[in-house]
């Protein structure tokens, strides 16, 4: 499904006609981040107490939008459509689709559990009599041996379940819910144990007989699954309880991976969301440097060209200035009672009328000493 997109003055209408806990069911975007969206575009939201006015029979005024004609495109996800086994999301939904309890032997266990049992039995156990697991281990499990087979055969059953709605295990243990791949585990919580010390060291510091005690973990017998994904929200843990054991929740356990996937889908689409607008920013922001640019390049053109037509205006002037002084000379050299200019007054004559005619931008300019190169 593709994401809509709307403008600033659609968006003003949803959200002015439709408090932002009900949008958020038709898009696939939370309150806050559609409130987020509409500070980021300016789009003013009601305030606090608003649809509670309207309730009332008041009639409150709407906080008006600025620059409503401004051309952008604002992207809302669509609301996610889940398959069926993520809309299930109770554990009493599950239970009924998938009845699957615990089994009480290993016999038939799943591929994975099989490996699993063949792979710890031979594990040595660390300081605190947990196993260690192997290298190639199919199936996280961090137990004691005594739990080991309990272990495996609630992995078994959450592995069924998982299976029975269609999404295969591998190993790991590793599924993939609607393209979120979800790790999972089971380990056994330790408890720390004091032990009396009998002896007192009379050599060393003095200790009270209230901390004469020795510490050490061990296993508590109790087991926790875990979701083992890095950084996901929500819940990530169900454990054995006073009042209920670990196998009559798997199921719980089932649909907390389904929430998980189900956050997770709608953060990655509010930050496509947010990446989409990041992009359609820098776009917007490249497309106003452009046009900034070329008004500046066309401005700066526009300025050479008029100080060009300034100065070939003053060479031109200067130029006619110039010839108007030599034909005085020529006049006064004239009325002077010679009927030829002497060669000394005609050289220069030709000379200056050469240096007008290199000022003035509509004539040739005649070769000069002062174009020769000096290297």
């Amino acid at each position: 499904m593709q994401t809509k997109t709307v403008s600033r003055q659609e968006l003003y209408e949803l959200v002015w006609t439709r408090p932002l806990a009900r949008l958020t069911r038709s898009y696939g975007i939370s309150d806050v981040g559609l409130a987020k969206l509409c500070r980021r575009f300016e789009v003013p939201c009601p305030p606090r107490g608003y649809w509670a006015k309207l309730q009332n029979g008041k009639h409150p005024q709407r906080a008006p939008l600025l620059d409503a004609d401004r051309e952008v495109r604002i992207p809302l996800p669509p609301a996610e459509q889940p398959p069926r086994d993520e809309s299930a999301g109770t554990v009493v939904d599950l239970r009924k689709r998938v009845p699957v309890v615990v089994s009480t032997t290993l016999d038939g266990a799943h591929e994975l559990v099989q490996q699993a049992m063949g792979q710890f039995q031979k594990a040595e156990a660390d300081e605190n009599h947990i196993l260690i697991a192997p290298s190639d281990a199919t199936l996280r499990v961090a137990v004691s041996r005594g739990l080991l087979p309990r272990a495996l055969l609630i992995l078994d059953a959450v592995i069924r379940v998982m299976e029975g709605l269609g999404h295969r295990v591998v190993a790991g243990p590793l599924v993939n819910v609607n393209g979120i791949t979800v790790g999972f585990e089971i380990i056994e919580a330790l408890e720390t144990i004091q032990t009396p010390i009998d002896a007192q060291d009379f050599s060393g510091r003095y200790e009270f007989g209230h901390s004469r005690f020795e510490k050490s973990l061990r296993p508590s017998t109790r087991l926790t699954l875990r979701i083992c994904n890095a950084g996901s929200r929500g819940r990530r843990a169900w454990g054995d309880t006073k009042k209920l054991r670990l196998e009559d929740r798997v199921h719980g356990f089932v649909a907390g991976i389904f929430s998980l996937v189900a956050k997770t889908r709608r953060r990655q689409e509010e930050r496509r969301v947010e990446e989409a607008r990041h992009r359609e920013e820098a776009l917007r922001r490249q497309e106003a440097a452009r046009i900034f640019e070329e008004k500046r390049r066309k401005q700066n053109e526009e300025r050479a060209r008029i100080d060009q037509l300034l100065d070939e205006v003053s060479a031109w002037s200067r130029a006619c200035e110039l010839r108007r002084f030599i034909e005085a000379v020529r006049i006064a050299f004239t009325d002077a009672g010679r009927k030829e200019l002497s060669t000394e007054v005609g050289e220069w004559i030709t000379w200056a009328t050469d240096q007008a005619d290199r000022l003035d931008p509509l004539r040739h300019s005649p070769p000069s000493v002062l174009d020769e190169d000096l290297g």
